[in-house]
């Protein structure tokens, strides 16, 4: 089977793919292309969040978003 993560010691805070795009976004959303900042967001939720869970088959367990694309051109935000 498949298990989702969340923070259920602190349900206010976004979870964390959320968290993360939301970060990258802030700081690199008009200098970097859409895919890069999707592999940054990756590189975030895989190293920094990871359950603590007493489980044996759910602890330290990752969970990694999957970015697909089938896009032919680079994706930049800007600022009109």
């Amino acid at each position: 089977g498949y298990y989702s993560w969340r923070n259920e010691r602190n349900k206010a805070k976004c979870p964390s793919f959320v968290q993360a795009l939301s970060d990258v976004l802030e700081k690199h959303g008009q200098k970097m292309d859409l895919l890069t900042m999707m592999t940054h967001v990756n590189q975030i939720v895989g190293k920094k969040f990871q359950p603590d869970t007493s489980h044996p088959d759910m602890n330290e367990k990752k969970q990694i978003p999957l970015v697909t694309s089938m896009l032919t051109k680079e994706v930049y935000f800007t600022i009109k």
